[in-house]
Parts: C-alpha cells; structure tokens; sequence
C-alpha cells in the first residue's frame, strides 16, 4: 500500500554528475547504495520508462520512491512510497496519475494534505529531515512509539489526520503524559512542534503550530553527583565487578567526563597515546572535543587495547558493533554499593567481627539485590535513615558531573572546568577557545587522584588502574 502524497516542494539542484537514468529493475534498486561521500545527503536515479520517477537514497541507505518534476514555475518532488514497501510497478502507476494531474493544473500535495496522517508526517520528518540533520535521531522514533504511537493517553495522535489536530488535543496529550512523566512530556510536546515546523517550511501545513502556548513543565537541574562519602563505595563495588567492559566503561565516563553518548562508540582511531589524548569528532552540542586522557585512564587504555582487535573500545555483539548503555550492569554496582554502606552500618552498629562483615560482603558479591533486600529490612529495625545511604538513585550521566564538582571543591576556574566538560554558553564559549589543554589536563589529574585516595586496596581483586 503507497503512502500518502504529499508534496516536499524541494528545489531539485543535485548536479548531474550525482543522478543516473535508467529502467527501474528489482536488481538494480536492490544494489543501490549512496555513492557521493561528502556531498549531497541524497543521491538521484531516474527511470526511463515513467517520465519523472525518481529514487532517492539517503547516507543512511533508505531508498524513497518520488515523482521529480516543474509545476508552477518550481522543480518540486512528490513523496511517492519507500522502496522496497512500494514496489516499481506501483511506484509507475502512482506516478502516471500524478503526471496526469499535473498536467491539469491540480496540485496533488493539496489535494493530499488534509488526509495525511500524523504517522505519515512523522515518517517523512525523520527521512527527509531528521535522520539527516540530528545526531540522534532514534531517539526521535523511541519518543514517537512510547508516548504518540500508543493508546495509553487515548486515540493516538499517529492515527490522527493533520486536519484533525487541534491545540487541545496537543494539551490534553501533554497533561496526562505529565501526570507521571513531567520532564518526558516535554520532550515529547517539543518532537511534536519539530514536526509541524517542517510541516510548514513544506507547505503541508497552514496557520498556528497547535503546540503553540502549551506550556512546558519547569525542570530542576540535576545535582547529583559522587561525594567523599559515596565515592569509596563506588570504587569497591567496581573492584569487585567480573564485567570487565562494565568497569572500564565506568572508569572512562568518570576521569573523563564526557558524555555517555561518546563514550560508548569510542574508537582506537580517535586516540592518541603519544599525546595521551581523546579527540572527540562531534559532541551533543554540536562541537568536537580534545580530552586529556590521565595517567591512570591512559594505562587502563593501554592495558585494554592489548586483549581488543576491534575498532571500538568497548566492542559488543549489537546492531552498531559498539556497547550499548549498560542499565542493568550499572545499576548492579549501586545496588552492591549501596549493600556495602548498609553493612558498614550494621557492622558499626553491631559490633560485627570482621568475619561477619566478609560474609556479608560475600552475599552481596554474588546476589547485590538480595543483599539490599536483606540489609535494608535489618537497618530499618535499628532505626537507621536508609535515604542517604541509598545509591541506586545515580545516573551514568552523573559520572560526567562527579568530575566537574571534584575540580570545583578544589577552586578550579569555571573556566577550566567548562572547557573539561566541553559546556557551550554565550558568555565563556570564548574564553574556552583560548584555553590550552595543558591546564585541563593537570585541573583533570588532580581531580583523578583526589577521587583514588577514596579507593580502598583490596588483597582479593587486582587492582584496574
């Protein structure tokens, strides 16, 4: 079944150098790919048979059937169907009739749009815009499935025509998905702007963006980040951690600071052990990154690309080669460190021998949950405040902010500290550009080693760094 019609109204300047025609085989489509490194994000191949046919193919491979031709003084394209959903024949018939109104003078992208569906918007935002233009653009689609794909918050607005949408279905949807996930409704209300945004700059849409005067939810910014106190306990539960890709990928993102987003896919090729640096090549905000790599990071570095024939760091068996982020391999060690706290409280407490204390130890080792399970009934009994010694509630991402606040407790300059964790604000943008690394790297060490003396040495586990 071929999508709707919908009219990208897309100036058609790629170079003839870029196009091919010929007749539309299963074969030849099959064994398309994008040729043009560096150039345009599309690629054109045009049929001979049907006067206008033309596929598409995107960087990514995604091959998009569309009918190129001048109507109305402009060369536009029409959005015909992706290959191989919409097969050759169909795409020729779909295009015969839209040559044929054409020819009359009717605009199909006119006569299309107020049928089109929110499904159908979305699919043509994130093929012809987002998939090209954003970083991440999967994190669009999970967005899309969770929250507007979905009949938990009433009739999905991806079932919706365009011509049906009103503000107040945007603000109804926006209310309920807030009533239990505040900061994810708005990143959901402002994937939906995005969309009638390109909508408009398409022509596909007329009048106001219906997410226009909803309201966002008021965020806090985060705080959290690795104490004196909790350190040390991350530092043994990583000690005592069999995953060996886990632990490195945890030292990484913390005597780093960089984002879990690029420290996932880091490459051998990105670092340089003569200079002891990680040359990021694009960050979140949209700017590449020199790290320094510390003496203990660049040993653990080294030691790792002895045992790793991979171009990935942390290599996995997953769809982009790489390590994907570990949620349950983390929040295994908070629950082990927190399980040590909690027997460092009962042994105190208790006056345990220490042969208790490694039998404890001993239980957390092998079932951490079992053992929070276990340790906080037997706190609570004594009366303890189990809040602040609970450690599950930490992010990955507060690694990265553990960093920037261990050079702050040691009156390092915002500005270092800004250029560590490559912040990008009007105000200190420039001074960062002036900054040479060195000071980023000794402001970096510093920190590193004020964070190790909190590591306790254990006889049992060799050390990683």
């Amino acid at each position: 079944m071929t999508q709707k019609l919908e009219d990208s109204i897309v100036p058609t300047t790629t170079p003839r150098s870029e196009t091919q025609r010929v007749a539309f085989s299963k074969k030849f489509l099959d064994g398309l790919t994008h040729t043009v490194a560096g150039k345009s994000p599309w690629e054109w191949h045009y049929d001979i048979r049907q006067p206008g046919l033309a596929i598409g193919i995107s960087r990514t491979g995604i091959k998009t059937f569309y009918l190129v031709r001048k109507f109305g003084g402009k060369s536009r394209r029409f959005l015909i169907g992706k290959y191989p959903t919409v097969d050759i024949e169909v795409a020729r018939k779909v295009a015969q009739v839209l040559n044929s109104q054409l020819a009359q003078g009717i605009d199909p992208a006119l006569a299309r749009n107020e049928s089109m569906t929110f499904s159908e918007l979305f699919d043509k935002f994130m093929n012809e815009y987002s998939r090209i233009y954003n970083r991440t653009p999967e994190r669009n689609v999970v967005t899309y499935d969770r929250y507007l794909a979905t009949t938990r918050y009433g009739k999905p607005l991806s079932q919706m025509r365009l011509s049906d949408i009103k503000k107040e279905h945007i603000r109804k949807l926006f209310a309920e998905i807030s009533k239990h996930a505040p900061v994810h409704a708005n990143r959901v209300l402002a994937l939906i702007r995005s969309v009638f945004n390109r909508a408009t700059a398409w022509d596909l849409w007329t009048g106001d963006n219906p997410c226009k005067g909803v309201m966002r939810n008021p965020e806090q910014a985060r705080e959290r980040w690795l104490d004196n106190i909790e350190l040390p306990y991350l530092f043994r539960a990583l000690d005592h951690e069999d995953n060996v890709m886990l632990r490195d990928f945890i030292y990484v993102a913390l005597f780093t600071g960089a984002r879990r987003g690029n420290v996932l896919p880091m490459r051998w090729e990105d670092i340089d052990f003569d200079a002891q640096l990680w040359k990021i090549g694009m960050t979140k905000n949209g700017t590449p990154q020199t790290i320094p790599l510390v003496l203990p990071l660049h040993e653990l570095l080294k030691e790792r690309r002895k045992t790793i024939d991979s171009p990935w760091v942390f290599p996995a068996n997953s769809a982009p080669g790489h390590y994907v982020e570990p949620k349950k391999g983390w929040f295994a060690i908070l629950e082990r460190a927190t399980a040590y706290r909690l027997i460092d409280k009962l042994a105190e407490h208790h006056g345990w021998p220490e042969s208790e204390k490694l039998q404890a130890i001993a239980i957390t080792d092998a079932k951490p949950a079992h053992a929070v399970a276990i340790y906080t009934k037997m706190c609570a009994e004594i009366k303890v405040d189990l809040k602040p010694l609970d450690m599950r509630d930490l992010r990955v991402h507060d690694l990265r902010r553990t960093l920037g606040s261990w050079q702050a407790g040691l009156n390092v300059s915002l500005a270092i500290i800004g250029r560590t964790l490559n912040h990008k604000s009007p105000q200190s943008t420039k001074v960062y550009a002036r900054l040479a690394l060195d000071p980023v790297r000794d402001a970096m060490s510093t920190a590193t080693s004020a964070m190790l003396k909190h590591r306790e040495p254990t006889a049992e586990v060799a050390p990683v760094l």
